[in-house]
């Protein structure tokens, strides 16, 4: 659906011909000659106004704008005859997003035009997404005291050049920085929250290296970016918004202009990034297991359907280990579910230590466990059960109230690997072990055994290679772990 733009501008030619760079350009347009005018239209939803400030005060223009539109989320840009220092300043201050002069070419205008509207879809989003957090508890906490903010600057001039000194920012921190320290330093996320690149009409062709550059680096994709151009030279403002800019501003600015934009796009990364946070411990509240630590059952599932996938290209051989506690029920009933749970606890503990940090080791149901190992052979895989039997049975559980509990778990392991060393010697046929499921149903078959042999041992079906066919060997290997 095409945006809908509202043009409010006296001047009839201004309003004709908006309207034809608009239409030209696919946005649906309405336009009257003045703020009073509105109240004879019907609005609807705007995406966003295109404000002639020329014939008044821009602050006291917007404010007007706002009262009849009666709403203060949709983005304003200002068109100004003067569109000098101190009229921009007073139309940032009053809630517009730019101040574009009426001479700037209609290249310009438009590229500010996307930028604004792409930035509204933005503030939305995160508008939605932060109450979708909030109601699932995920939102960010607030901060009861302002903090800081800075901004990186970065020269891209010649060394015969001299850009303008920059102004004193009132409350932000200037940091002076290289455009090759930028790229390289990865700390630098940490200490400033926006980057200014300040170009010379030399070098403006080096944007079109650094901003994408910016977007491909971790430290710094997330990070809003402002291009201070030389004055009058739209086109290099028309370049560095095509290739990623957040915001423009001629050079000569003062400090409060200055200030005015970056707070405002500090801002908005502050939410974005206590948004990705939220999401980030949304997804980890969603695949951990809250009682151990380790991985649950929902993100073992994915993960053996994902090593399923890569088995026959990527892995030489898989593993698969069921570990239960024995007689956890006694635990429960004997001592309560609070020590039941810190038995669960410790025993996670000693699987965990166990495996390789590269090993996948969740918690598949009560007190059931499931490590998957990949790459691993017979003898390792034997070895490193025997080791998690003797670091669970060989030193006693310490309960709350300083009882010692002995407590032994059941191993049921299988492995499924390659017929030859090479990658090739991979087959995936019909009912083969490359699918993951079905390892995973031998080493719960292996398990059982173990629990009806007489517990605390480690049963493991024999290896077989990706083409076998026969699922359920009856020959178990089950060495027992001296107590």
């Amino acid at each position: 659906m095409n945006k809908r733009i509202l043009v409010v501008d006296s001047v009839p030619t201004e309003r004709i011909k908006l309207r034809v760079i608009l239409k030209a350009a696919q946005y649906d347009v309405d336009s009257v000659e003045t703020i009073d005018a509105l109240k004879e239209i019907t609005l609807g939803k705007l995406d966003g106004i295109i404000l002639n400030t020329s014939s008044g005060e821009p602050d006291q223009t917007i404010f007007k704008l706002r009262k009849h539109t009666g709403s203060a989320a949709v983005p304003i840009l200002c068109r100004d005859g003067d569109a000098g220092p101190v009229r921009r300043i007073a139309a940032l201050a009053a809630g517009a997003v730019d101040v574009v002069p009426m001479r700037a070419p209609e290249a310009l205008l438009l590229a500010r035009l996307r930028v604004m509207l792409r930035d509204a879809d933005t503030v939305q989003e995160l508008d939605r997404r932060r109450v979708a957090a909030k109601a699932f508890g995920f939102s960010e906490a607030s901060s009861r005291f302002a903090v800081p903010q800075s901004f990186l600057s970065v020269d891209l001039c010649s060394a015969d050049e001299n850009l303008p000194a920059i102004p004193t920012v009132p409350n932000l921190t200037a940091f002076r920085v290289s455009s090759l320290g930028l790229l390289s330093d990865d700390g630098l996320e940490q200490k400033s929250e926006a980057i200014m690149l300040r170009v010379s009409a030399q070098k403006s062709a080096e944007l079109e290296v650094v901003l994408p550059e910016i977007r491909m680096r971790k430290h710094l994709k997330h990070l809003p970016v402002v291009v201070e151009y030389p004055p009058e030279q739209h086109k290099i403002a028309i370049r560095a918004l095509n290739q990623g800019a957040t915001e423009i501003v001629e050079q000569g600015a003062l400090g409060e202009e200055l200030s005015h934009r970056l707070s405002r796009l500090i801002e908005q990364h502050r939410i974005e990034k206590g948004l990705r946070h939220a999401e980030e411990e949304g997804r980890r509240l969603a695949t951990i297991d809250p009682l151990t630590g380790l991985y649950n059952r929902r993100y073992a599932d994915v993960y053996l359907s994902n090593l399923s996938e890569e088995l026959p290209s990527k892995t030489r051989s898989v593993a698969a280990l069921m570990i239960d506690i024995d007689y956890f029920k006694k635990v429960n009933d004997q001592h309560g579910h609070g020590e039941g749970d810190r038995v669960i606890q410790e025993v996670a503990a000693r699987i965990r230590d166990s495996f390789r940090a590269r090993d996948l080791v969740a918690r598949y149901g009560g007190e059931e466990f499931l490590v998957v190992v990949p790459d691993i052979g017979e003898q390792e895989l034997l070895g490193a059960a025997n080791r998690t039997l003797s670091a669970i049975a060989g030193e006693p559980i310490t309960l709350t109230n300083k009882t010692e509990l002995n407590v032994t778990v059941s191993i049921g392991a299988a492995l499924a690997a390659s017929q030859s060393s090479g990658r090739s010697g991979f087959q995936h046929g019909p009912g083969s072990p490359a699918d993951t499921r079905e390892i995973l149903e031998r080493a719960d078959h292996a398990l059982y055994k173990s629990k009806t042999a007489g517990r605390n041992c480690v049963t493991v079906n024999p290896p077989v290679s990706f083409a076998a066919q026969d699922l359920f060997p009856t020959r178990p290997h089950r060495p027992r772990v001296p107590l």
